[in-house]
């Protein structure tokens, strides 16, 4: 597979804005991106990843919540789903590739000094050939869906609740549950449970269902 045509076209400045949601862009700024999206737009003397993404200086000085990858600024943003990431082999340190799939949309960037992470389909992809792709997020909450669950009532979620489960306990963040009815079983919560508008966790385990009003924790 051509690299090049793997990833979709760059995103425009509204899609953008109109997207990022909580990784931290201003939008009510109207000068929040540059007039020009390409790689070579870090030129500018205030780089994109600050406009973006705010001062830089608590993400990029390491721990938990760094994003090393991004330390020389962001080139532009592109379009892609899943498996094009996962198929890309040659990426471009300090360029945000906007992921697409339906209900785990969000910002990745390649961190090129990551050789080890493992692929856990929600905040780290790995190309076949060894790039390590990192979602952007605030690390207090965690979507369900990013890993892969469902909630429509009949596929079996375990595995996508219990990955999500690990991980946002990993980092003491809650996981959150859009609405939808996520059956599942053996489900044991190590970290708190949120659900929005309804969200309905069917546990076959004791026929327990954890259902609460939006924004609420479920009961553990």
């Amino acid at each position: 597979m051509d690299d090049k045509k793997s990833v979709n076209s760059k995103m425009t400045r509204r899609k953008l804005l109109a997207s990022i949601g909580m990784a931290g862009v201003a939008i009510a700024a109207e000068s929040v991106l540059p007039k020009s999206m390409n790689r070579t737009a870090n030129a500018e003397a205030t780089t994109v990843t600050n406009a973006v993404y705010g001062d830089q200086a608590s993400l990029l000085g390491g721990g938990t919540n760094s994003y090393s990858g991004l330390a020389g600024g962001i080139s532009c943003v592109e379009t892609a789903n899943i498996a094009d990431l996962r198929s890309l082999l040659a990426p471009t340190v300090g360029t945000i590739y906007y992921v697409t799939d339906y209900g785990q949309e969000g910002h990745f960037y390649y961190d090129s000094a990551d050789s080890v992470s493992v692929d856990n389909t929600g905040t780290i992809l790995v190309s076949s050939g060894g790039a390590r792709f990192k979602r952007i997020f605030d690390r207090c909450s965690v979507d369900v869906k990013w890993f892969g669950a469902k909630g429509d009532g009949s596929t079996d979620d375990s595995l996508a609740i219990n990955s999500a489960n690990a991980f946002a306990a990993s980092i003491g963040a809650r996981l959150v549950f859009p609405a939808g009815t996520y059956q599942g079983y053996l489900l044991t919560p190590t970290t708190s449970w949120a659900s929005e508008c309804g969200a309905t966790v069917r546990n076959s385990r004791n026929d327990l269902t954890y259902a609460n009003d939006d924004n609420r924790k479920f009961a553990r």
